[in-house]
């Protein structure tokens, strides 16, 4: 009986742990980026999601000749979602 309750919560365990993690659903490592003001720019990627962290917040975002992309925050607070 204790061999049966050792398997079943080391089972238990590892289906908890398994949940846990930092990856999304396609395999990729989710990275969170300030988002700085407009004294210095933050470079855009192509999947970069920006989320505004405090209502009324207001970023700016470049485009730039290189055909890059940066962004910065006017007044608020802001953070990229990589």
């Amino acid at each position: 009986m204790k061999i049966i309750y050792k398997i079943a919560s080391i089972t238990a365990l590892v289906l908890l742990l398994s949940a846990c993690g930092g990856v999304s659903g396609d395999g990729k490592s989710i990275e969170s980026i300030a988002i700085t003001m407009c004294d210095t720019e933050t470079e855009l990627l192509s999947e970069d999601t920006i989320i505004k962290d405090e209502d009324g917040t207001e970023v700016r975002i470049t485009h730039n000749a290189d055909d890059t992309k940066t962004v910065c925050v006017t007044s608020g607070k802001a953070h990229i979602q990589r």
